[in-house]
């Protein structure tokens, strides 16, 4: 029997007991899940692994139908205490149907089975290491669910459900009164229930001047029709105006409080009768008011409204809590784990930027909340796949000849993409001022296994051909491990972090997201440029040269060149950055960290602009890497700290 679709909230629920694996300090095993299929709302009861029907019936009762009414109909699995006489008994005394997946499609009861994983999930950032007290958590997680704006709906379950009358214990026993009223016309005779004073004067007179009844008049405009000319005639112009100033505000610094409350907020704002903002205005001040610990939706994916491109947020933030995996291998329904770093990225469109945090493999100083270490991995699959997704919209996207026109601009620079040898002779150079007192930092020599060795001595064989270290004697020591690369190579990396606890801060500001996102309305030709070892190609201080030393199994090496993961970089190499493309800077191009991203409003533009920058590099003999390069896309993805 195929299952029913809902018109109402609490008309229709989904049932399930999740095993959390996990008994809790008050003995509770296992939840009760308790889903609205219409409106998504969600009840949550903690029971032993013991509870028989009775307690499951009198728990139904006093966790939804006190609340809600009564369901229609129930949707669940073939439970033992689904399928015995005293559960039907009871759905039968209530005037409910039982609708019973069977083994072969469990699929069938979708609701319950998607939400026992988001709880799971949800849970892990909430409860305490050894897990007795995850029964507890369950009213907040309930809240967070209940409270957050639904994919399937555009409203939060909370809101969706309390504005329904509840189907009370006598309707079951009456026939029920089907509205023989077309959906147009029933709207149309909502509308005219709610006009009061004035507007219901206002109503009744052009309806009787047109001499018709006020039912006629009102059903020969339709509903857009008559909801227009009530908001012509009473919408507040005074309070339209300040909601417009206010949103203009929000968009003028980043939101403090959440996402969610955030897409609430412009929610109400932008039901504001009389509000008069263009489409993009409202796009643009909700990307700036973003809060930026958040995946948003990017632009590209043709989300062209604010209202769409939040609900792409909000979904994508709910799925991250879903999909983050876990490090902790210990037994149970909720592991933890993540991993350490922070880094974020921007994405540059023709009228929008979009920001998030997302967490780095390799070492560093600063480190995230436990609640946020557990996302790091899927946001930065999420990333790539924004990655890739990005390379085929630019494939179908540009035309061929655009395309053909940038790619001869930069074939006449071939010697850009060789790659850098020898050590660079630039003004810049960068600069260590040590904390006064401290010890210098020694780090141990990591154990590496054969593979990781075999790479090691590549690259310090790379290293000192191109004239990027040298042997020392420094007192100094940071100590050099591996990571392990998606395609299964090592990444060297040097762990600066004893070094850089001792390093005095650079007070030199970094360049603002805002200010970038500012810059590139209105453009469709991007070009982002990404330097060969960047840092690689300035040199560090020779005063400063024997602090970089980092000791390994066969020697001390010290860094003739910047090496990655230094404290101040990337105020250095905006330094010098500023020093070859001060002409060109905030007008067609931005530097951001070690991205130089091009931005014109139509191809041929472009090519000037794109001849400029490449002109400079090559003056200056900076190398770049064209297979991480992007040249005349129409979108482009910027890294940020």
């Amino acid at each position: 029997m195929p299952l029913s679709i809902p018109e109402r909230p609490s008309e229709s629920l989904s049932m399930d007991f999740m095993d959390t694996l996990i008994t809790s300090k008050s003995g509770m095993r296992h939840i009760f899940v308790i889903v609205d299929k219409f409106g998504k709302y969600v009840r949550l009861v903690a029971m032993s692994e013991a509870a028989r029907t009775e307690y499951v019936i009198r728990m139904f009762k006093e966790n939804w139908v006190r609340d809600f009414g009564l369901p229609k109909s129930i949707i669940s699995d073939r439970d033992v205490r689904f399928t015995s006489e005293l559960w039907k008994a009871a759905a039968a005394e209530q005037g409910t149907q039982l609708q019973m997946t069977s083994g072969n499609h469990p699929e069938a009861n979708g609701q319950a089975e998607q939400l026992n994983r988001i709880v799971q999930h949800l849970l892990r950032h909430y409860i305490k290491p050894n897990q007795v007290d995850w029964d507890e958590k369950l009213a907040l997680i309930a809240n967070l669910y209940n409270n957050a704006v639904h994919s399937a709906t555009g409203v939060s379950p909370n809101s969706l459900l309390l504005t329904f009358m509840p189907r009370l214990p006598l309707d079951f026993l009456l026939p029920e009164n089907q509205s023989t009223a077309a959906p147009e016309q029933t709207k149309v005779a909502t509308i005219l229930g709610l006009p009061e004073g004035p507007a219901l004067k206002w109503v009744t007179s052009t309806s009787s001047s047109q001499q018709q009844s006020m039912e006629d008049w009102a059903f020969g405009l339709g509903v857009d029709r008559l909801l227009q000319a009530l908001e012509d005639r009473f919408a507040n112009k005074e309070r339209a105006r300040k909601a417009a100033d206010k949103i203009t505000r929000l968009g003028q610094q980043r939101y403090s409080g959440t996402l969610r409350s955030l897409f609430a907020e412009f929610e109400q704002l932008t039901s504001t009768p009389g509000l008069v903002m263009s489409t993009d205005d409202l796009l643009t001040n909700f990307c700036r008011a973003a809060p930026e610990k958040f995946v948003v939706a990017l632009y590209s994916a043709g989300h062209k409204d604010w209202r769409s491109f939040g609900r792409a947020a909000l979904d994508m933030e709910a799925k991250l809590h879903v999909q983050a995996p876990s490090s902790d291998r210990r037994k149970g329904a909720f592991p933890r784990g993540g991993r350490k770093g922070k880094a974020a990225f921007a994405h540059a469109d023709s009228a929008s930027a979009s920001y998030s945090d997302s967490q780095a493999d390799t070492p560093s100083a600063g480190t995230g909340s436990a609640a946020e270490t557990d996302v790091a991995a899927a946001l930065t699959q999420a990333v790539l796949g924004v990655l890739q997704q990005q390379k085929r919209f630019s494939s179908t996207t540009a035309s061929a000849s655009a395309k053909g026109k940038t790619r001869d601009v930069v074939d006449q620079y071939a010697d850009l993409m060789q790659e850098p040898f020898g050590l660079p002779n630039r003004p810049t150079k960068h600069r260590m001022e040590l904390l006064p007192g401290p010890v210098p930092p020694k780090g141990r020599i990591y154990r590496m296994s054969p593979a990781e060795l075999e790479e090691f001595r590549k690259q310090l064989e790379t290293l000192t051909i191109k004239g990027s270290i040298r042997p020392s004697t420094s007192e100094f020591g940071a100590p050099v491990l591996f990571v392990p690369k998606g395609n299964g190579e090592f990444k060297m990396c040097i762990d600066y972090r004893g070094l850089n606890k001792i390093t005095r801060k650079s007070t030199e500001p970094l360049p603002r997201l805002d200010d970038l996102l500012d810059m590139v309305q209105g453009c469709t030709v991007f070009t982002k440029v990404d330097l060969k070892s960047g840092y690689h190609q300035i040199e560090m201080a020779d005063e400063d040269v024997y602090k970089t030393a980092s000791k390994t199994r066969y020697s001390t090496y010290e860094f003739l060149v910047i090496p990655f993961g230094l404290y101040n970089v990337p105020g250095t190499f905006h330094t010098e950055m500023h020093r070859i493309f001060r002409p060109s800077l905030d007008k067609f191009m931005v530097v951001y960290l070690d991205d130089i991203l091009v931005f014109s409003r139509i191809a041929k533009e472009h090519e000037e602009h794109l001849t400029l920058v490449l002109q400079s590099l090559h003056d200056s003999q900076y190398k770049i890497n064209r297979e991480k390069s992007s040249f005349g896309v129409p979108s482009a993805i910027i890294w940020v700290m």
